[in-house]
């Protein structure tokens, strides 16, 4: 008798499950729509995420100029807002340094003695195959040149640590004419970021006046958890989720 009861509950339940494995759901193709059911079939992938992370974009630290006065003097001039963009070579502000006057002056005095020296130089060049001058005389003007080279090249290095372009430079050394106006200019093609400072005011020497940086490239720097810090490798691939 215990066992008839046994054999009838194992059937029962048997047919219970057949019937709740039979049941289907209709869904109206309206339906599926609305539910935002996707059909698909599968397929193979040839990348996998291994491991998930929060990045945050940051510009390349040698695409960020921050561009500064090499001269204390007078900011008489200001082209570039937040947000422009600037071209390479392009003039972003002028000062008024009397110290810029300075540096262009002792450039020509530098540029006048070389040339001075240069023509003794060959002159006593000229003497000493004529008989006219010792050799002595001629070591002498040959070492007053190489001083007076140096100087030159000296001053030169100068100017364009003042701020003067090697363009500039040959103008300066061409017409020898002097200017009170030191040009400040974009170093690159860029975005203004920061503009710190304002037309009229008084600058001392490498005070920053723009931030700048080249956007043409950038860098996604990554939170990664530290148990899934095991899972990257050099190489791996980085793609990115909405």
């Amino acid at each position: 008798m215990i066992l008839g009861k046994r054999l009838l509950a194992g059937l029962t339940i048997g047919l219970l499950c057949h019937s709740v494995h039979a049941e289907e759901i209709a869904i109206e193709p309206q339906q599926v729509e609305n539910l935002g059911i996707t059909l698909a079939s599968p397929r193979a992938v040839e990348n996998v995420a291994t491991a998930s992370a929060t990045a945050r974009v940051v510009i390349p630290p040698s695409n960020v100029f921050v561009m500064a006065t090499p001269q204390t003097g007078l900011i008489v001039r200001l082209d570039a807002a937040v947000g422009d963009d600037v071209e390479a070579g392009q003039v972003l502000a002028e000062i008024e340094s009397p110290d810029f006057l300075t540096l262009q002056r002792d450039f020509l005095d530098a540029v006048n003695e070389e040339r001075l020296a240069r023509s003794q130089l060959e002159r006593d060049r000229q003497l000493l195959d004529e008989g006219i001058i010792a050799g002595r005389r001629l070591q002498e003007t040959e070492t007053r040149a190489r001083v007076s080279a140096a100087r030159l090249s000296e001053q030169r290095q100068l100017l364009r640590i003042g701020g003067l372009g090697a363009d500039d430079i040959r103008i300066l050394e061409r017409d020898q004419k002097l200017s009170a106006t030191l040009t400040i200019r974009a170093p690159a093609n860029a975005v203004v970021l920061d503009l710190m400072a304002v037309t009229g005011e008084r600058a001392e020497a490498m005070t920053p006046i723009y931030r700048l940086a080249d956007l043409s490239l950038l860098w996604l720097e990554l939170d990664v958890a530290e148990d899934q810090v095991g899972a990257i490798a050099p190489g791996m691939k980085v793609a990115r989720s909405a």
